[in-house]
């Protein structure tokens, strides 16, 4: 019985039903056993002594087919042979023999072994999680990673053993029956003694797409509750290591229509059929229709267009708990992080090594300053000395010799903590953030400041003509622009498109339109090439800088002026300017006030002492604050922001 249910699924599966999702593979695997337990008799054939369970080792092929089931949940039938099985067992022996020559007493030290090679077949049934919905959890291509479940019985065949044993020291000892050889057989012949088995299963593996080929790699291991030998309580477990080829399976008859999930932002375009023309629609002439109205040729248009932009502030400073020696786990000093943490300002902080690193590369000849404050009587003089230490550590990691790096301790006292020459602060939060190194840069700006991007904007309208009957209502998703309508009407409907995409990004999309009773997806191809492309002058819309300041400062540092000298050099002349003054919220409000306005208007001052493009600049505050809980929230805030004004 044990046996029935993986032929039978072995056998059924691959005519439930083919479709593209569907593969077969072949893989080769080969086997590491532990084997646990004592063999005591040798099947029915021969009574031994114990012999103790020692590893074995297998090669083996393995037929699979991989069924499609939903939600990334593959059934996978297989069949495995394996043509290359060994198991072995062992014991040592001590003994007194005579020498025929000298009669002399000999201790001899002898390893006999029981060594049991057969072949076996094995068929079995796996589930397979496709983990593609997940592309946080793993810095791999997971889109192909899978996770494996399952079981397999396995039958052992040709099966034959051999006892023998052999000397192991002395080296020139010989059996005195055995005509002085080092090695003598004791028994031998068929195997009436393995049990067939069944394994459970568990393993991981990753596709490497290669379009209708698929190279497969992976680790498994099984283990099984059932006795190996009879009479014997001997337990194994494998690990498997393989790899093989996956071929992906083709439908014979063209689909109309393609089933796919629930409409989601990040769900992926499905396979789309072979085109056929330059716009082609596939649909069911039933009563639940949608079809492309107007020339999309004509009504769709790319702008091409560069905008001015400006980079994530750095916040220059690492930040450390109280007696804390080592980096937390906040910050990332791969050298190869993701680009996405630089959209969010302030979880841009976590990267702040490795950008300064890259900036370092970029310039050979510059240096770095690591300035670590001491806060007497808070902290020793150590814990502020391993901090510079494990952070330079760091910086020779990714090839940053010492010859490059400087450091330096302030001392600080808490208790003289000042915002004013005439008013104490005494705050906690103002105390904690003198727990940091500050990483500062010569020889090369910390960042650059403005940058112009070059982007490209799908823009237009497409008109729908939509028939849902008989059902009252339904919902429709646009995957071009990610856009569901709900309860759209039946009729003509206008949908706008607004789009930014890359250089070799693929138009084709698919619309869902998706009722009560009746759910269908429909296909149309736009070739990219002949859409209208119109040029565009450089946008400043989305464009605001960010200017760090010291604490308790509205002074200009030479970093500052030279990064709005880079600003400055990139601007077209008679362009407005609007410099807001910021503070956080530490301290008097008066005082903060003050602040906000002197940064705002020191930075006017500067600007145009250089403006020669008659510049118009305007100065105020704002009250748009980052988050005040971290410091690197309260540092940008001890900022001004610029914003260009376009009349």
């Amino acid at each position: 019985m044990k046996i029935c249910l993986p032929i039978i699924f072995l056998i059924l599966t691959p005519i439930l039903s083919i479709s593209n999702e569907n593969s077969v593979y072949l893989h080769y695997g080969y086997n590491l056993y532990s084997t646990k337990g004592n063999l005591n008799q040798i099947g029915e054939l021969v009574e031994c002594d114990t012999y103790y369970a020692d590893n074995g080792y297998s090669q083996q092929l393995t037929l699979g087919y991989r069924q499609y089931i939903f939600n990334n949940i593959y059934l996978i039938p297989n069949l495995s042979y394996s043509f290359q099985n060994y198991i072995y067992f062992n014991r040592i022996d001590n003994f007194t023999s005579r020498n025929d020559i000298d009669l002399q007493l000999v201790d001899l030290k002898t390893q006999s072994k029981v060594d049991i090679t057969s072949n076996f077949l094995s068929p079995g049934i796996n589930i397979a999680l496709n983990i593609k919905d997940f592309k946080n959890l793993l810095p791999l291509r997971n889109d192909n990673l899978e996770f494996i479940f399952g079981f397999f019985y396995r039958m052992h065949l040709l099966k034959s053993f051999e006892q023998y044993e052999q000397i192991e020291s002395p080296s020139n000892a010989g059996f005195i029956n055995n005509n002085l050889k080092q090695r003598r057989n004791i028994a031998n012949g068929e195997v009436n003694f393995l049990n067939n088995q069944m394994f459970y299963s568990g393993g991981i593996m990753y596709r490497k797409d290669f379009k209708n080929i698929k190279l497969n790699l992976g680790t498994n291991i099984a283990f099984t509750n059932e006795f190996l030998i009879k009479y014997n309580q001997i337990n194994n477990t494998e690990i498997t290591f393989f790899t093989g080829i996956e071929y992906k399976l083709k439908t014979t008859q063209k689909p109309i229509i393609k089933q796919i999930p629930p409409p989601n932002p990040k769900l992926p375009l499905p396979a789309k059929p072979n085109p056929e023309s330059i716009v082609k629609q596939r649909i069911v002439k039933d009563s639940f229709n949608l079809t492309i109205l107007n020339n999309i040729y004509k009504d769709l248009i790319i702008y091409e267009k560069e905008e001015l932009l400006a980079s994530t502030p750095i916040v220059n400073s690492i930040f450390y708990d109280s007696n804390q020696v080592d980096l937390s786990e906040y910050y990332i000093i791969d050298d190869k992080f993701n680009a996405n943490y630089l959209d969010d300002i302030i979880k841009a902080h976590s990267v702040v090594i490795p950008r300064i690193i890259k900036i370092l590369r970029e310039n050979e000849t510059s240096k770095v300053q690591l300035k670590a404050y001491h806060l007497q009587e808070i902290e020793d003089k150590k814990v502020i000395e391993q901090r510079l230490e494990n952070l330079i550590k760091i910086f020779n990691r990714y090839g940053i010799k010492n010859d490059r790096l400087g450091k330096e301790i302030q001392i600080v006292n808490p208790k003289r903590i000042h915002r004013t020459n005439d008013k104490q602060i005494d705050n906690n939060s103002i105390v904690s953030e003198n727990f940091r190194i500050d990483i500062n840069l010569t020889g090369a700006p910390i960042q650059k400041y403005v940058k112009i991007s070059k982007i490209k904007q799908l823009e237009g309208n497409i008109n729908f003509q939509v028939d849902y009957s008989p059902d009252k209502n339904a919902n429709l998703y646009i995957s071009i622009n990610d856009n569901i309508i709900k309860n759209i009407k039946k009729g003509q409907n206008e949908i706008t498109i607004q789009k930014e995409i890359n250089e070799n990004e693929d138009l084709d999309f698919f619309a869902k339109l998706s009722g009560s009773k009746s759910e269908k997806t429909f296909y149309f191809e736009i070739d990219k090439n002949k859409l209208n492309k119109i040029n565009v002058d450089l946008d400043y819309e989305n464009f605001e800088a960010i200017l760090r300041f010291d604490f308790n400062s509205a002074d200009l540092t030479e970093e500052n002026k030279q990064l709005l000298r880079q600003l400055y050099e990139i601007l077209p002349s008679n362009i407005g300017i609007k410099i807001l003054g910021s503070s956080d919220e530490i301290g008097d409000n008066t005082v903060n006030e003050k602040l906000e306005i002197d940064r705002a208007n020191n930075t006017k001052e500067f600007l145009q002492s250089i403006n020669t493009k008659n510049l118009k600049i305007e100065t105020g505050r704002t009250n748009n604050k980052f988050p005040e809980e971290t410091p690197q929230g309260r540092f940008l805030n001890r900022s001004i922001r610029i914003k260009l004004i376009i009349e």
